[in-house]
C-alpha cells in the first residue's frame, strides 16, 4: 500500500514540475456569460454574422512590381508577416495580418479574424515568465486563413487599395487611412494582446 502511494505521489510530483516548467494553463469560468450556451447567446449570434461579413476584408493593398514579383516567386526575395490583435470593445477582438516586402514596406493589410470573449479565462503559470498570467479566452467563429495563403494573395494582388502611411512611432493600425469606423476607437494597449513580430 505504501509502495502504491509513493508511486502516485511521484507521478503527481512529476506532473506538477511539468506544469511549472512548461507554462501549462487552466481554463475557468470568470463571468456568468460562460454558462450561457452559444446558441442562446444573442450577442454572440450577432457577432458571428458581423465576423463572417468582415473577416477577409482587405484594409490596404499595393501591387508588387512585375520585375520584383519574379524574385519573390523564385524565393530570391521574401515577404514577412506581422500580426496584431486589438480589442474593439468589452468582449470582442480583431486580428490583422500585415504583409511586408523585402524593403520592409507594408504592401498588404488583411483582417484575418475576430474573437469573441464568452466569459472564460485561462490561468497560466510559467517558471520562466513571471508573474503568473490570467487572460481571456477568445472564440473564433470564422476560421482564419493560413499565413502562407495571405502571402500568396499579396503576391498575386494587382490593385491598389486604401492608404498606408509608414510611421514607426505609432501602432500599425493608425497608419491605415480610411479604415472602417469600428477600427477608429480600438484599444491598442490591451494587456491581453502582444504584437507577434
Amino acid at each position: 500500500m505504501r509502495y502504491k502511494m509513493t508511486i502516485i505521489v511521484s507521478i503527481l510530483g512529476i506532473l506538477v514540475v511539468i506544469f511549472i516548467f512548461f507554462g501549462c494553463s487552466i481554463p475557468y469560468p470568470a463571468e456568468k456569460q460562460a454558462f450561457i450556451p452559444r446558441f442562446l447567446d444573442s450577442e454572440y449570434e450577432d457577432f458571428k454574422k458581423f465576423a463572417k461579413q468582415e473577416t477577409g476584408r482587405i484594409l490596404y493593398a499595393r501591387p508588387i512590381p512585375e520585375q520584383e514579383r519574379e524574385k519573390y516567386i523564385n524565393q530570391e526575395y521574401h515577404l514577412s508577416v506581422k500580426i496584431d490583435k486589438y480589442k474593439i470593445d468589452n468582449n470582442k477582438m480583431i486580428s490583422i495580418y500585415y504583409i511586408y516586402d523585402e524593403n520592409a514596406k507594408c504592401i498588404y493589410a488583411y483582417i484575418s479574424g475576430f474573437g469573441y470573449y464568452g466569459g472564460w479565462r485561462k490561468w497560466t503559470f510559467n517558471f520562466f515568465i513571471l508573474p503568473n498570467t490570467t487572460q481571456k479566452i477568445y472564440i473564433y467563429p470564422i476560421a482564419q486563413k493560413n499565413i502562407e495563403y495571405v502571402k500568396q494573395m499579396a503576391l498575386e494582388n494587382s490593385k491598389t487599395m486604401g492608404d498606408f502611411i509608414e510611421n514607426n512611432k505609432t501602432e500599425r493600425i493608425n497608419n491605415i487611412k480610411n479604415k472602417p469606423t469600428y477600427l477608429e476607437s480600438i484599444d491598442v494597449n490591451y494587456k491581453d494582446f502582444r504584437s507577434i513580430q
